[in-house]
């Protein structure tokens, strides 16, 4: 009875797992169309998802990068 058991939550956990990722690539297919129709209206996608990654980093993080973007910069030799 302990193995049917087992065997009915294993089954249960994938099931779970198979609607998740079916809901994952039903977003990623939202997202995309999302960026389709910025592009659309002539904005930059990639611009804008980097734009989203900044927004979504704690702001130490922010400032971090922000920081080590400058000094990259700078050693290019741009002011």
């Amino acid at each position: 009875m302990t193995n049917e058991l087992e065997a009915e939550a294993l089954a249960s956990y994938m099931e779970r797992i198979e609607q998740l990722e079916n809901q994952r690539t039903e977003v990623g297919n939202l997202i995309k169309g999302v960026f389709t129709e910025a592009e659309s209206k002539g904005f930059d996608a990639q611009t804008i998802a980097y734009a989203v990654e900044i927004c979504k980093m704690r702001p130490e993080d922010r400032q971090a990068l922000d920081e080590i973007l400058q000094i990259y910069m700078l050693a290019h030799g741009e002011k």
